[in-house]
Formats: structure tokens, C-alpha cells, sequence
């Protein structure tokens, strides 16, 4: 992908509502990030939040 594909696109998110475990986490869109000249975007297709006990 170049910076011409990514412009104005949109990506979902995990948000978290307030503090809190997993349970305070929403899912919500927003504009993708745009990289920096020495930054890398990584596209993650799954991802899991393990409480540490």
C-alpha cells in the first residue's frame, strides 16, 4: 500500500470506555494513522486481551 491508498481510509478499533478490564472495551472507527519517515504501519487481522493474574 502507498500513502495514496491509505488517505482518507478508516480502520476499526478497540476503544476502552472507562478503566477496567477487557469488559470496558468498545469497538469503534476511525481514521487510519498515517505513518511517520521513520515509522511503520502494521496491519493486524487478530489480536486477544488475556487478563494477567
Amino acid at each position: 500500500m502507498n500513502d495514496s491508498t491509505l488517505a482518507g481510509a478508516r480502520m476499526r478499533a478497540m476503544s476502552p470506555r472507562s478503566w477496567g478490564g477487557p469488559e470496558v472495551l468498545t469497538e469503534v472507527e476511525v481514521d487510519r494513522p498515517s505513518p511517520g519517515p521513520t515509522e511503520i504501519l502494521v496491519r493486524v487481522h487478530a489480536a486477544e486481551v488475556n487478563p494477567a493474574y
